[in-house]
């Protein structure tokens, strides 16, 4: 097996992962936006591809509606991307109300069971990110989209350095 078609691959993606992370950490809301833009792009071509195959081979309802439903939301990306990385924000907030009830429950249960300073700490903590996350929603989207890009960095450290090394093994 060639020393390099074994390697490439591994350093290929070990590269894309440390640029993709650290685009993240630097600019969490144009990676979103650029993220959408190309998903509605990638649902633009494949709604048309499924109408002309729809079209040429006859297939039935279902891919001419797959088609046009693929059409509408690649439509709706690229004309609407905020709007788009808006629905991240609304899931960050619903993400708050659960932490925020699931903290106060804890706390509750804490105080029940007479349980001891550390459980009541831990569930006061979980309440107020999810305050957090109520209130500056994409404030916790971009922190979420940042602790990503950290992760994917270091990822592709570890991805690279396993790589460099099996390629010495190869030798």
């Amino acid at each position: 097996m060639n020393r390099a078609s074994v390697l490439a691959p591994r350093v290929i993606f070990g590269v894309f992962e440390l640029i993709t992370g650290i685009l993240l950490v630097k600019n969490p809301q144009g990676f979103a936006k650029t993220v959408v833009l190309v998903f509605g792009l990638v649902l633009l071509l494949a709604g048309a591809a499924m109408l002309v195959t729809a079209a040429r081979q006859g297939r039935g309802r279902a891919w001419k509606a797959g088609g046009i439903v693929a059409l509408v939301l690649g439509a709706v990306c690229l004309l609407l991307p905020r709007w788009i990385t808006g629905l991240f924000s609304l899931g960050a907030v619903l993400y708050g109300v659960i932490l925020l009830l699931s903290g106060l429950a804890k706390y509750q249960d804490c105080k029940v069971s007479r349980r001891g300073l550390f459980g009541k700490l831990s569930a006061l903590g979980t309440a107020l990110f999810g305050l957090w996350a109520i209130f500056h929603p994409f404030g916790t989207v971009a922190a979420a989209l940042r602790i990503l890009g950290i992760v994917l960095i270091i990822q592709a450290a570890l991805d690279l350095a396993a790589a460099i090394w099996s390629g010495k093994n190869l030798a």
